[in-house]
C-alpha cells in the first residue's frame, strides 16, 4: 500500500526540499486526509489485512514531510503543520503531533 502513496510523497518531499513549504504542506495535509477517510475502509483488499496502515502511514508522512524541510524551518513547519492535521484527522491529532515533535528534532 505504500508504494501506492509513494509518488505522492515523494513530491511532497521535494516541494520541501525545494523550499516551496506552503505546496509541500499541502500535499502532505492531502494524503493524510485521504488516509484518514480510507481509515474505516471494509475490505478483503490490502485495507482488510492491515487495518492500522492508514493511521501509521500519516505518521510516517508527516515525519518524512517535516525532515525534508529545511532545518532553519523546521520548527515554524511543524507548529502550522500540527494545526491542519488536527482538521483533516481529528482522531489522529496526537499521534501525528508526536511524529511531527520526533522528525522536527531530527
Amino acid at each position: 500500500m505504500g508504494e501506492s502513496l509513494e509518488d505522492l510523497v515523494d513530491d511532497m518531499k521535494r516541494k520541501a526540499e525545494l523550499g516551496l513549504l506552503p505546496a509541500a504542506q499541502v500535499a502532505c495535509a492531502g494524503i493524510v486526509q485521504g488516509l484518514y477517510q480510507a481509515r474505516d475502509t471494509k475490505s478483503d483488499g490490502a485495507l482488510g489485512w492491515a487495518p492500522d496502515f492508514p493511521a501509521e502511514h500519516a505518521d510516517y508522512v508527516v515525519g518524512d514531510f517535516l525532515r525534508a524541510c529545511p532545518v532553519k524551518d523546521r520548527k515554524e513547519t511543524r507548529k502550522n503543520l500540527t494545526e491542519t492535521p488536527a482538521k483533516c484527522a481529528p482522531e489522529w491529532a496526537e499521534s501525528l503531533l508526536r511524529a511531527a515533535n520526533e522528525a522536527a528534532k531530527a
